[in-house]
C-alpha cells in the first residue's frame, strides 16, 4: 500500500524531472518539493496528472494531493469525475469519453455511428463543464492499411467538427505506442497522427 507520504515524493521527484537539471534530482525530496513550491509560485510549470496511474485514491483526495504539489489539472478523466475535479478548483485536461476502446475507434467506418453520436452527447456537456479537450482512439489496425485507417479517422471525426467548434472543445487522437504495449494500434506513429 502506498502511503501519502510516498506518493507525494514520487509525484514531486517526477512533476520536475523534465525540467529541473539532472544534479537537483539527486537532491533531498523535500529539498525537491521546495523547489516545485518555488517554480509553482513564480509560474514556471502548468503540469497536470494522469489518475489513473495513481489507482484506487478517490478522485476529490487525488485532487487535493496534486493542487498541493501545485498540479493544475488531471488528464483522462471520465465524465462521472468532471465536477469533482473542478470542485477542487483544477481543470480536467483531458476528458475521457468511454465511447469506444483503445482497439475500437475511428478506423472503422462501422464504428461511426455510435461514436458520433456518443460525442455528439458529450460535447457539449464537456463545454458546460469546462473541459477543453476530448480524447478519441484511432483503433486497431486489424489488417487495414494505415491510408485506409486514416481515411477513415477523417471521415468520422469531419462528423463532429461542427459541434466541437460550436462548443469549443478539441477532439485529440491519441498516439500509442504499438511496439510496446498497445500491439496493432493504428495511431502509433507521429507521422500518422499529425
Amino acid at each position: 500500500m502506498i502511503s501519502r507520504r510516498s506518493l507525494l515524493k514520487s509525484l514531486a521527484i517526477g512533476t520536475t524531472a523534465a525540467a529541473v537539471p539532472g544534479s537537483l534530482l539527486a537532491q533531498d525530496a523535500a529539498e525537491t518539493a521546495d523547489m516545485i513550491e518555488t517554480l509553482v509560485v513564480k509560474g514556471d510549470i502548468r503540469q497536470s496528472v494522469s489518475k489513473w496511474c495513481f489507482g484506487k485514491i478517490p478522485m476529490d483526495e487525488f485532487c487535493k494531493i496534486c493542487k498541493k504539489l501545485g498540479m493544475v489539472g488531471i488528464d483522462l478523466v471520465g465524465e462521472n469525475d468532471w465536477d469533482t475535479v473542478n470542485k477542487n478548483d483544477m481543470i480536467v485536461t483531458m476528458g475521457s469519453s468511454g465511447l469506444g476502446s483503445i482497439a475500437k475507434g475511428f478506423n472503422r467506418l462501422e464504428n461511426h455511428d455510435m461514436l458520433v453520436t456518443g460525442y455528439e452527447r458529450l460535447i457539449p456537456i464537456a463545454a458546460a463543464k469546462k473541459v477543453p479537450n476530448l480524447i478519441c482512439m484511432s483503433g486497431n489496425r486489424e489488417g487495414i492499411s494505415d491510408e485506409e485507417g486514416l481515411a477513415n479517422c477523417l471521415v468520422g471525426i469531419k462528423r463532429l467538427i461542427p459541434t466541437a467548434e460550436k462548443h469549443g472543445v478539441t477532439i485529440v487522437m491519441e498516439l500509442l505506442n504499438s511496439l510496446v504495449n498497445h500491439a496493432d494500434y493504428q495511431a502509433d506513429h507521429t507521422s500518422w497522427g499529425g
